[in-house]
């Protein structure tokens, strides 16, 4: 039996894991929020290349006997630490002489077998990510991509490809289009998402969305930064009701691929309609209601391997 001097250690060890938590969600999207902004972008690639550090190094240098809380806390901000290696390996590929459909892909293949390999340390089971789920959650996730990628597009999304391109360019733009969507999905809705929830609670749902959203404030317009936020609460609320990875991914899928290129070829690229403001209240009402459905929603079991993270 535990006495209670291990268990008081424990519990200062979970609560301070899980500041941690917190602390490291809020400087993701602190460095994110920077690196849009004119004159820091170095600064913020060394914070965020300084926090994969920290992040790497979390938790104890030998084994010990975590508590449950403690455990969670741990594996989540291990799976953070996924978010800051995206922009590290952007950072250290040669990628200036690269085509933009390249060095997409030299950076989501990476990072998807980094998070593919991680995934069984912070406790997930990787077969559960190919699970199929109930359909309703599929069909919620693919219409909402369907919707949100002519909402894009409306808003200014760019094409994935030159006026002009080849087939092969046009391919490997759809190509990656649709591998970047597939490995955010896995990182930030499998991992990130699924280890927030477990470290705490349904909040977690909501900070998984706010880091999704952080990473696209460079995407251009505010409506648009704020369609792929409206879209990473759908997409969150979406998995943490079904806990099925696929259905995600296919809405994600749709969202890029409609935005940037069916809906231009469908509407012969029309002229879009100026901004307005009321777009921009329309979407974050919009996310502001899509946020309260997501965290009444009833939350997915059996995500996370019996033994718990490692």
């Amino acid at each position: 039996m535990t006495d209670d001097g291990n268990l008081g250690a424990f519990d200062t060890r979970a609560r301070l894991y899980v500041a941690a938590v917190l602390a490291s969600s809020a400087a993701i999207v602190a460095i994110e929020a920077a690196l849009v902004v004119p004159g820091h972008v170095l600064e913020a690639q060394i914070a965020h290349a300084v926090l994969l550090f920290v992040l790497v190094n979390a938790g104890p240098r030998r084994d010990r006997v975590l508590s449950q809380r403690a455990g969670a806390a741990l594996a989540a901000l291990r799976a953070l630490s996924l978010v800051p290696l995206i922009r590290v390996v952007a950072l250290g590929l040669p990628m200036r002489s690269w085509s933009e459909p390249v060095s997409v892909l030299a950076i989501a293949l990476p990072v998807t077998i980094v998070a593919l390999r991680l995934a069984p340390l912070v406790g997930l089971q990787r077969r559960r990510m190919l699970w199929i789920g109930p359909a309703f959650a599929h069909l919620y996730a693919i219409t909402a991509g369907c919707v949100l990628g002519l909402v894009a597009y409306l808003v200014g999304a760019p094409k994935l490809w030159a006026a002009g391109a080849a087939e092969g360019d046009v391919a490997a733009a759809i190509l990656a289009a649709v591998a970047a969507a597939c490995c955010e999905e896995l990182v930030f809705r499998s991992l990130v998402q699924s280890t927030l929830q477990r470290a705490i609670g349904r909040v977690g749902i909501l900070v998984a969305a706010a880091i999704f959203a952080a990473s696209y404030l460079d995407t251009g317009p505010t409506a648009l930064v704020l369609t792929f936020a409206l879209a990473g609460v759908v997409f969150s609320g979406a998995f943490a009701r079904s806990g099925a990875l696929i259905g995600v991914m296919a809405g994600h899928v749709i969202l890029v691929v409609s935005a940037g290129a069916v809906w231009p070829a469908l509407l012969h690229d029309r002229a879009l309609e100026p901004y307005r403001m009321s777009t921009t209240i329309a979407l974050a009402v919009a996310i502001a209601v899509a946020g309260g459905v997501a965290l009444r929603g009833r939350p997915a079991s059996g995500q996370f391997s019996p033994e718990g993270p490692r």
